[in-house]
């Protein structure tokens, strides 16, 4: 019985780390990317200040109409300026520029919530919502 319990609250726990839930933590910001694409997309990145970074599903599957995906930022982080996002058609080719450019301050406790549109790659266009 004492074998069952601990199974069943370690799957609880492992399942728990599973939901796509935001952590409310101070100092953080956070830019979500919601994909309303025709195309298909693997996951999206950004570069800022002269450095790159990264978000898609861990196992590399689709990025459905629809599902967003985050990027946070700590205190630390030096993500002001103007970001530029790449979006990635295939979990093995590289990302592929998005149009737009956008000026972001890095202000604590901010959101930011992008939404990519296009009916192809090479149209597609990112818009922040206000």
């Amino acid at each position: 019985m004492r074998t069952k319990l601990i199974g069943l609250y370690t799957s609880v726990l492992i399942l728990t780390g599973c939901f796509n839930e935001t952590v409310e933590e101070e100092g953080l910001a956070m830019i979500t990317v919601t994909n309303m694409a025709s195309f298909p997309v693997y996951g999206f990145e950004i570069a800022y200040e002269n450095e790159y970074s990264g978000t898609s599903y861990a196992d590399g599957s689709l990025v459905e109409k629809g599902d967003s995906l985050d990027f946070t930022f700590t205190k630390g982080d030096d993500y002001h300026g103007n970001i530029t996002f790449f979006v990635k058609t295939d979990s093995e080719e590289k990302a592929h520029p998005v149009k737009g450019t956008f000026s972001l301050e890095p202000y604590e406790d901010q959101i930011y919530t992008f939404t990519l549109i296009g009916d192809k790659k090479e149209n597609a266009q990112m818009y922040l919502e206000r």
